[in-house]
């Protein structure tokens, strides 16, 4: 049975000592990093019975914005569950990316924030006017205001991990890399859709339990530290942007790099983040 370890080494920077230690690995890394990478494949082994997962985890703009080790604490935390990295990668989502990775999120946000939205005019209006609102105006002004806030509220999440809104960008922009900087980490392992949401917490940073990566670090429902997939089938679906950023822009460097060392039977994974160390005693 194979058996794997997974080491994270030297966050949130891997630095050669020496210049000239320093040359022989960026060239390596410059030749390899447009033609290999992705996900690691068929390298852990699980008990019979054991049905593996996979999940993408964000760890969002708002952590990179000055010089900080929060993405690595965040790592830390996540490595609690046990779980494998099986990709790693920094990404610059670009304005079509998020709108296509949140666009679940869309429709809820333009029916859900009803109540919150004629809430809020309400107030306004009586303050502002003088005007008593009934019940039933205040249904009908979330009626009327529900789907152009969450319009607004959508807007504002791209922005967030894009660097620019829909509105904001013309059709040719849309598809460029954004401004915004975020670590997209793919975990593997049984049960990893929970484990990583517990470790996680809810998306509410004041409703985190102690200990939980967003009641740590997290400030607002927006600004919460990180993004975890909460179902298998959204893990499928919201990987395919940030894993095929080398196909897309492939003279971006912080591609993920991929290289098989036979002899030593290991296989040295380098991201534009990290090193990722992957050993197996799978034959070479």
């Amino acid at each position: 049975m194979k058996t794997i370890t997974s080491v994270i080494l030297n966050l949130p920077v891997l630095a050669a000592p020496t210049l000239d230690e320093a040359d022989p690995k960026l060239k390596l890394w410059a030749r390899h990093s447009d033609t290999d990478g992705g996900v690691v494949e068929n390298v852990i082994g699980y008990q019979p019975g054991e049905k593996p997962q996979r999940t993408l985890v964000l760890i969002k703009p708002e952590n990179f914005r000055f010089p900080t080790g929060r993405p690595g604490n965040m790592i830390d935390f996540f490595s609690r569950t046990g779980l494998f990295i099986v990709a790693v990668k920094v990404h610059r989502m670009s304005v079509a990316q998020a709108v296509e990775f949140y666009g679940p999120v869309r429709e809820t946000l333009r029916t859900k924030l009803k109540d919150v939205v004629a809430a809020k005019a309400r107030g306004a209006i009586e303050k502002e006017l003088g005007i008593k609102i009934k019940p039933e105006q205040e249904k009908q002004l979330g009626d009327v205001l529900g789907a152009t806030f969450g319009d607004n509220q959508f807007e504002n999440i791209v922005r967030f991990m894009s660097g620019r809104a829909p509105s904001e960008c013309s059709p040719a922009e849309m598809n460029q890399p954004g401004s915004e900087k975020c670590i997209a980490l793919v975990y593997e392992g049984v049960e990893a859709v929970r484990k990583i949401r517990d470790v996680l917490g809810p998306t509410d940073p004041s409703k985190a339990p102690p200990g939980s990566i967003r009641r740590e670090f997290g400030q607002t429902i927006m600004v919460n530290a990180a993004h975890a997939s909460d179902s298998e089938e959204n893990a499928r679906r919201s990987s395919a942007a940030p894993t095929q950023l080398k196909a897309e822009h492939p003279s971006v460097r912080g591609s993920f790099c991929l290289h098989w060392h036979r002899k030593k039977r290991r296989c040295t994974a380098l991201s534009g983040y990290s090193w990722l160390i992957l050993s197996t005693n799978r034959p070479p």
